[in-house]
């Protein structure tokens, strides 16, 4: 497979996924609804609390692996020295982790504000 099969492979799986969250967030409200009149509901509608929790506390983790990463990369950056490739290959590595770790907040963000309501 190609580069750029491969990019379109990803993008697909990237769009699927999102559909897959956003459709399960109409579910959890549709439920939500229809849980104040069927009380057998009550047990799905916990599940779907218990995913976005679970969701939420995984993008969590992932932020505070990604911090862990930057420091990790700042101490290097700040205790050895190195020649220009290797100073250029780590600056381009912390920039990685710091677009990385903004895209997740935004992530966070976006996913707590929807289902703001759960907690």
């Amino acid at each position: 497979m190609n580069l750029a099969e491969a990019d379109r492979v990803f993008l697909d799986l990237k769009y699927k996924i999102k559909y897959k969250q956003d459709s399960l967030l109409d579910r959890y409200n549709i439920i939500k609804e229809s849980s104040k009149e069927n009380e057998l509901l009550k047990d799905v509608l916990q599940k779907h609390v218990d995913y976005y929790k679970e969701l939420i506390n995984e993008k969590k983790r992932k932020e505070q692996a990604l911090l862990t990463l930057r420091n990790y990369l700042d101490n290097i950056d700040s205790a050895l020295v190195q020649s220009d490739e290797q100073m250029e290959h780590l600056h381009f590595e912390k920039r990685q982790t710091i677009e990385k770790l903004d895209l997740l907040r935004e992530e966070m963000k976006k996913l707590m504000d929807k289902t703001r309501n759960i907690y």
